[in-house]
């Protein structure tokens, strides 16, 4: 993705179980659906297919989308999850303690 030279910029994707607490972390080299649904793949490779998936719907992507151009798409994560028989759960906006594990 770079060379040796130069540095690359990774966020944290960090899954949390509700029923153990057990943590797992991905690392995502981009901001965007394509590569949290890589992360994702990942983390079901490793850790199997969940059934629901509890998050919230990140605010400040929400916002960001609203002025730019982004490439997050909450549908497409839907579409994608909906395919393998996965739920998703979103925690409304302003009750991050509805969250409860994922905060």
């Amino acid at each position: 993705m770079n060379n040796k030279r130069s540095k690359l910029k990774v966020w944290p994707v960090v899954y949390g179980c509700h029923s153990s607490g057990a943590l797992h972390t991905e690392l995502a080299w981009n901001y965007g659906t394509d590569i949290f649904m890589t992360t994702f793949a990942a983390f079901k490779a490793r850790r199997g297919r969940p059934r629901t998936m509890y998050t919230d719907r990140g605010v400040q992507l929400v916002k960001a989308g609203e002025y730019i151009n982004s490439e997050w798409d909450w549908d497409n994560l839907e579409e994608a999850a909906a395919k393998e028989g996965i739920t998703i759960r979103y925690c409304p906006p302003g009750a991050q303690w509805r969250d409860g594990l994922a905060e």
